[in-house]
């Protein structure tokens, strides 16, 4: 397996290197990005996320005609990467898409070696892919959805070592997170590379790109869209109309979007689920979160930035291919505009 990595000018160089070379693989690391430097000068942001920031990374794999791109952020915690298609051109993979393919990878290495753990299972957040929960049910793994942030996936690895009836197998956020080992209760891009580079390894041996290893998975659970979308309310008004949308959708909860029904609303402020009448908890902190199930099984999520005057919204859709889902999602975006504007 060739890789050609970029630390984007932060501190993965070190580590990232020492790690993957003692297993004795081919690491090609950018040369213009691999010293640290704060003013990162190749760069306009330094984010494994964003496309541009493998610009250099991208011109050196084809280069190198590369199995693999990684990236990691400037603390070496967020990981990004690219896989060529068929065509040689170099795709960068979602974290939802990635966390889908390690979560599947994972469990499959434990039952071809048949070292399972005792009652394992996997802890993602709620506005992280479906898909990974789908794959979970498949084999037996229990799956944990919590708020957004680690240190909630490292809470639930707290509780089940109190406990001592547990196995973590994997812990991830769509944000470009995940944490393999209990060593840790945040993300880690280090191990999270070597891991990649043993999938990575695993399919190239069966022919396949993690890219075919994607299409299997969407012909076998369904395909996968998930897409954020921002609402931006910025000036001196805009923390008021923020809450006042929130309060909007949190009072009086959408019954459809897109003409589909809304059959599960879960308010994260109230910590409350409400499903065909019935109330239950969500057993999770409070946080100005709203979930929205509809009766097709996609999942809508509205979050108000901490940072940024823009709220969030994460759609989550299943359908039989790519141009059906963006067709329910231009859908449920003008729902949501209507709602917006009232």
């Amino acid at each position: 397996v060739k890789i050609v990595y970029t630390p984007l000018h932060g501190t993965g160089a070190m580590h990232v290197e020492k790690v993957l070379g003692d297993l004795g693989l081919e690491v090609i690391t950018v040369p213009e990005q691999r010293e640290p430097d704060g003013n990162f000068p190749t760069v306009e942001k330094p984010n494994p996320e964003e496309k541009p920031a493998l610009t250099l990374a991208v011109e050196l794999g084809k280069k190198e005609k590369a199995d693999c791109i990684m990236a990691t952020d400037p603390d070496s915690d967020r990981f990004g990467t690219a896989f060529p298609d068929k065509d040689g051109n170099f795709v960068l993979l979602s974290g939802n898409q990635m966390g889908a393919l390690l979560v599947d990878y994972i469990i499959t290495a434990y039952k071809e070696t048949n070292t399972m753990p005792h009652n394992p299972y996997v802890v993602k957040s709620i506005v992280t892919s479906e898909l990974a929960a789908k794959i979970c049910a498949a084999n037996g793994v229990k799956m944990h959805n919590v708020l957004t942030g680690f240190k909630f996936i490292g809470e639930v690895i707290k509780n089940y070592e109190k406990t001592g009836d547990g196995s973590f197998l994997f812990g991830f956020e769509e944000s470009y997170g995940y944490l393999k080992g209990t060593y840790a209760r945040d993300k880690d891009a280090v191990v999270t590379a070597m891991l990649i580079c043993e999938m990575t390894a695993f399919y190239k041996a069966c022919g396949m790109t993690l890219s075919d290893a994607l299409a299997a998975l969407f012909q076998k659970y369904g395909f996968c869209l998930e897409q954020n979308v921002e609402i931006y309310m910025e000036g001196l008004e805009g923390p008021a109309r923020m809450a006042a949308l929130m309060d909007g959708l949190r009072n009086n909860p959408p019954r459809e979007f897109g003409g589909v029904a809304v059959t599960l609303v879960g308010d994260y402020g109230k910590g409350t689920i409400t499903e065909n009448g019935e109330v239950r908890p969500t057993g999770l902190p409070s946080s100005n979160v709203l979930y929205y199930r509809l009766a097709n099984g996609d999942v809508i999520v509205a979050r108000p930035s901490g940072t940024e005057p823009k709220i969030k919204f994460y759609y989550m859709l299943e359908a039989d291919n790519r141009a059906n889902a963006e067709e329910k999602l231009a859908s449920y975006q003008k729902t949501l505009n209507a709602l917006s504007e009232n």
